[in-house]
């Protein structure tokens, strides 16, 4: 959790950032909600359902600073972007 808490910290997040957080339910979910919690940061949690335009709104309505996707390859690898 420290590790992803100091990737977050070194590209702007901190207190009262808010961050979407587009990850399937996994491991990576809770890790990284616990390390925006650490950094005082607000989790906004987004739907891998959405549309363009509703991941836009959402974004946009919430103040997102950026957003935390994981994404799983065919091939079962965890994948994450920040």
């Amino acid at each position: 959790m420290r590790r992803v808490a100091a990737a977050l910290s070194g590209v702007g997040i901190g207190h009262g950032s808010h961050v979407g957080l587009m990850v399937h339910t996994s491991r990576h979910y809770p890790l990284t909600w616990l390390a925006l919690a650490a950094l005082g940061a607000v989790t906004v949690p987004v739907n891998y359902g959405y549309t363009p335009r509703e991941l836009a709104y959402m974004l946009d309505d919430s103040q997102a600073e950026g957003i935390v996707i994981a994404l799983v390859s065919i091939d079962g690898q965890h994948h994450a972007r920040a």
